[in-house]
Parts: C-alpha cells; sequence; structure tokens
C-alpha cells in the first residue's frame, strides 16, 4: 500500500512539473498578445498625430478605438520640447473597461506641419504602373 502511494506521489509531481510551465507559457502569451495590440494602438495614434493637418495642443487629451475585436483606450500628454517646432506625446493605451492598468507606454515626438503639405488618404489603390521592374532588365 505505501508503495501504490509512493507512485502515486511521484506521478503527482511528475504531472505538476509538466502542467505548471505550460499553464505558465499559455499566460504568457495572452499578456505578450495584449501588450503587442495596446502597442500597435499606441504606435497607431501616434501616426495619427504626425499625420494631422493641425499641430496638436500642449495638454492632456484621450479616445477610444476598437481594436483586434477589444476596446482600448488611449491617453496622451502632449508637451513642448527645447526644440521649437517639436513637440513630445507620451501615449498610455488601457483597457477601456479597466482604465487603471496600463497596457502599453510609448513617447513620439510630432513636428510642427508643413503650410501647404497633406497627405491623400490611402484608398487601396497604387498608382501608375503595378508591375515590379524585372531584375535582370528586361520588361515582364
Amino acid at each position: 500500500m505505501i508503495e501504490v502511494l509512493v507512485a502515486l506521489t511521484v506521478a503527482s509531481l511528475g504531472i505538476l512539473a509538466v502542467t505548471l510551465p505550460a499553464m505558465t507559457a499559455g499566460r504568457n502569451a495572452v499578456s505578450l498578445r495584449e501588450e503587442s495590440l495596446a502597442h500597435w494602438v499606441a504606435m497607431n495614434h501616434a501616426a495619427d498625430l504626425r499625420l494631422a493637418a493641425a499641430w496638436p495642443d500642449t495638454g492632456r487629451s484621450d479616445g477610444d478605438v476598437d481594436f483586434a475585436g477589444r476596446e482600448w483606450r488611449w491617453i496622451t500628454e502632449i508637451s513642448e520640447t527645447d526644440v521649437e517646432a517639436l513637440r513630445r506625446a507620451e501615449i498610455s493605451v488601457v483597457y477601456a473597461d479597466d482604465p487603471d492598468q496600463e497596457i502599453a507606454h510609448v513617447v513620439a515626438f510630432i513636428g510642427q506641419p508643413t503650410p501647404g503639405l497633406r497627405f491623400r488618404p490611402w484608398t487601396g489603390q497604387v498608382s501608375g504602373n503595378n508591375t515590379p521592374p524585372d531584375p535582370r532588365g528586361g520588361t515582364r
């Protein structure tokens, strides 16, 4: 009977030794996915600030965005820098339903827009000839 108990104990320890790392890896994968998505939200917002026609005012702003099937909130603090034509944007991303837990934090710098320079919005169409050049020097 004691041999059976010892065998069960050894088997239980072996199962735990395999199960715990697998559970930790699963939690880490979910955490890394969420951090990556939040970082993308922050970088998308930084790109929006850089491409905006108007230079952002200093101060705090926030907004919500739906990305990858989840609602996120970005919080941006814009401040001046020592360079007159450059502003610093600190962007934090949190879950919209849990604003106390910061998931990602990005610092971006936004240059003063050039007057008259406008970016065309992406329409999904590439203009011009879509055929890439032949690396051998000929045409395709």
